[in-house]
């Protein structure tokens, strides 16, 4: 996904405009491909190489902002390792224990000539389907410094560590006149390790993220990237939004159960209503924006953002978004439809499944006892005020009675009173509802009432059956 510096997008009338790639342009279709062929052939290459030929490519084009944004998403279909024939961190203690004489706690420990030894491995960029936007932002060195993944400690850059120069750092003046200078600290320790000083100055700042190799590229043809680019310019505009409100027709029930589907694993707060009359019968779907919460924000915008990508497989739909845009104290406002252009690479499939409720079925299917899960998805209009898709339904084997469960994902308490609300007024009876407590953007459960089941991480198989059993009615013919 396009961060926030590379979205292209002019404001008039209080309404945010996208500046969408024409995708029929030859100039960059040849832009495109350019930039993929510089990660096929870049297998093995420092990310300084591959910036440098990128440099190469656009060289003084206007369009210098678009080719960064391709080459961001292209980046996140890449997989990036430290590769160095030593552990850099354990390498650069000793060196500057070596430089300050403080070798107490090193005479007695080798470093070993193993690429592994260094505590850092693959880096992939963001991963296709259901967490592909998933920001790369973690990776970089902010602040003058990078993470340790391996030891949990903060390690220096290397120009807060060494400077200008290529070497460990000289003895600071005035502290040990006449002290060796780095290069000579360099050929030490590469005596005593029994290695080419070429070796340590090449692993000594192997794992700052310049000096990453490119280990794979999944593929991807210069069409589908400029397809790609439009549909996350607008998951990245989308990010900025307190409240989306999508309207679907009612009259495409498998497109209904695939959208709300897709809603529920991405654990989006909505709320449904049916609106029909003169020519129209239409689901209207009302999504809180990520900048509408407190808290949860960030992660919550990534999983409305990748819902996007559902929204434009559907035949027919409109999508407007209310914004909050830099240096505009009034909300702004985004229109999108199936005109817009957008080009989805996901397929409505309806089979998203969450991990929870992964878990969840594995946990109800090795539970002993006689009541047995079915999947089958069903869209219950709940008095044109909502709608329900359970996620699964428990059926007893012995009485056929059935509950159908629900897990909730993220929430605030005003929302979920609203929630058990309408449920309670127009919902089957034999419902359980499953709700995060870690998926809590604001409030607690306390005092909810009704067949509902907490959880942390792990819904609990036992609790779900007791709240099934409770509730569960022999349905009608």
């Amino acid at each position: 996904m396009l961060t926030a510096d590379l979205i292209r997008a002019t404001v008039r009338k209080g309404v945010v405009r996208p500046t969408w790639l024409r995708t029929d342009q030859p100039a960059l279709h040849a832009l495109a491909q350019q930039l993929i062929d510089s990660y096929d052939r870049g297998i093995g290459k420092a990310r300084a190489e591959l910036t440098e030929e990128h440099l190469d490519i656009v060289g003084d084009s206007p369009d210098y902002l678009i080719a960064r944004g391709l080459v961001k998403l292209l980046d996140d279909r890449s997989t990036w390792q430290v590769e160095s024939p030593l552990p850099p961190v354990e390498l650069r203690e000793r060196l500057f224990d070596t430089m300050y004489g403080r070798r107490a706690s090193h005479e007695a420990r080798a470093l070993t000539t193993n690429p592994s030894d260094g505590g850092a491995g693959a880096r992939p960029g963001d991963e296709d389907g259901d967490d592909e936007d998933r920001s790369n932002e973690d990776r970089s060195n902010e602040g003058g410094g990078r993470s340790n993944e391996g030891g949990g400690r903060r390690e220096p850059s290397r120009d807060a560590a060494q400077g200008e120069g290529h070497h460990p750092p000289e003895a600071p003046a005035g502290r040990s006149a006449g002290r060796r200078s780095g290069a000579e600290v360099v050929a030490q320790v590469a005596r005593e390790l029994g290695v080419d000083v070429e070796l340590i100055e090449a692993a000594m700042y192997a794992d700052l993220r310049d000096e990453e190799r490119l280990v794979s590229f999944e593929a991807i043809d210069a069409p589908a990237l400029l397809d790609r680019y439009n549909l996350s310019l607008a998951q990245a505009v989308l990010l900025r939004a307190t409240e989306l409100e999508l309207t679907v027709p009612a009259d495409r029930p498998a497109q209904l159960r695939a959208l709300f589907r897709a809603l529920k694993f991405h654990q989006l707060m909505h709320r449904t209503s049916r609106v029909a009359g003169d020519g129209v019968d239409a689901y209207v779907v009302r999504v809180d924006g990520p900048l509408s919460l407190f808290s949860l924000s960030q992660r919550y915008g990534v999983q409305m953002a990748q819902f996007l990508p559902v929204v434009a497989c559907l035949e027919r739909w409109s999508l407007r978004a209310t914004l909050r845009w830099p240096n505009h104290e009034s909300p702004l406002e985004l229109a999108l439809d199936e005109r817009s252009g957008l080009r989805s690479h996901r397929r409505l499939t309806g089979t998203w499944r969450s991990d929870e409720l992964t878990m969840l079925v594995e946990r109800l299917e090795a539970h002993r006892g006689s009541w047995v899960v079915d999947e089958a998805a069903h869209v219950v209009d709940l008095n044109g005020q909502d709608v329900l898709v359970p996620d699964l339904a428990l059926r007893c084997s012995r009485t056929g009675r059935v509950a159908w469960v629900e897990l909730v994902g993220y929430w605030r308490r005003g929302w979920l009173e609203r929630r058990i609300e309408v449920l309670r007024a127009h919902g089957p009876p034999n419902l359980v509802l499953c709700v995060s407590r870690r998926l809590a953007a604001e409030g607690d459960l306390e005092g909810l009432g009704g067949a509902v089941v907490p959880f942390a991480k792990v819904v609990s198989a036992s609790a779900v059956v007791k709240a099934a059993d409770a509730v569960a009615v022999v349905p009608a013919d």
